[in-house]
């Protein structure tokens, strides 16, 4: 657990001065976060072995930065052009090389750069909601990571009852509460601090109701990144985090939660 805490404090601490910077320099984060998406596409399909070519590895992590930062520098429709082309580079690859390129490891190095660099991309999209100056990209924040840590503890101190055995085996139901009540509540502080500078659409009713169900999102996102490790038989995606993991054991249950979330923002709450 201490390894898992300090890693915790670093990993915070480095995410507050790449926000700081990019409340000035809102490029920093887009490029950060095409980092992370390069890397999770590397943990997705080479760490799991469900590609081990390692030419369509390469081509895959390149086109995941390029895919994730064209989408925050520029366009969607510019994305979609890109993703389009890079589709015809696997199949000019798939061409050459067809004896030692097989189609399951053809469709993974497509499906994956493209879904993440998309994923990733709405969590840029909601830092840049600037009239609330960052409340909203906050709280996604609260849902998963906030949620998680709660449920954490929770289920470390109180868990008896697990969740799903087969799948996850630490999981409690009594952390999966506890994770449901830390997102509300913590959504509620950082409700309470962004009120007095910041112009939140969004009532109080809404925000517990938000909370709980993308805390419950949240979970199936984890549980859906166990179920590839324990297809695969990995432990973690990666070691970037002592204690924790790789970028998609960090991010898995953010890239669920964040393409919903900014939908659920623009046609309701915004």
């Amino acid at each position: 657990m201490k390894t898992r805490i300090i890693s915790g404090v670093v990993a915070g601490l480095l995410f507050a001065v790449v926000i700081a910077l990019s409340v000035v320099w809102p490029a920093v984060l887009g490029i950060v976060l095409s980092t992370l998406c390069a890397i999770g596409t590397f943990e997705l399909i080479n760490s799991t072995g469900i590609v081990e070519d390692k030419k369509l590895t390469i081509v895959a992590v390149v086109a995941a930065f390029i895919l994730s930062l064209s989408i925050t520098a520029s366009s969607i429709v510019t994305a979609l052009a890109l993703a389009i082309f890079y589709f015809l580079v696997l199949v000019a690859l798939t061409l050459k090389f067809y004896e030692s390129i097989d189609m399951l490891a053809f469709f993974a190095a497509f499906s994956a750069p493209v879904i993440l660099s998309y994923a990733f991309s709405f969590i840029y999209y909601l830092f840049i909601v600037h009239d609330a100056k960052c409340f909203y990209f906050a709280l996604i924040f609260a849902f998963s990571w906030g949620s998680d840590t709660m449920a954490y503890f929770s289920g470390y101190l109180f868990g008896k009852h697990k969740l799903c055995p087969n799948i996850s085996p630490k999981k409690t139901v009594e952390g999966f509460i506890g994770g449901i009540l830390g997102s509300i509540i913590i959504s509620l502080i950082i409700y309470l601090i962004f009120k007095p500078f910041a112009e939140i659409k969004i009532s109080l009713v809404t925000l517990v109701i938000l909370s709980a169900v993308f805390s419950v999102v949240g979970v199936m996102g984890d549980l859906f990144a166990s179920i590839i490790k324990r297809k695969t038989g990995i432990k973690d995606y990666g070691k970037i985090m002592p204690g924790h993991g790789g970028v998609l054991d960090r991010f898995d249950s953010v890239l669920l939660i964040s393409p919903i979330y900014y939908l659920v923002l623009q046609t309701i709450i915004l």
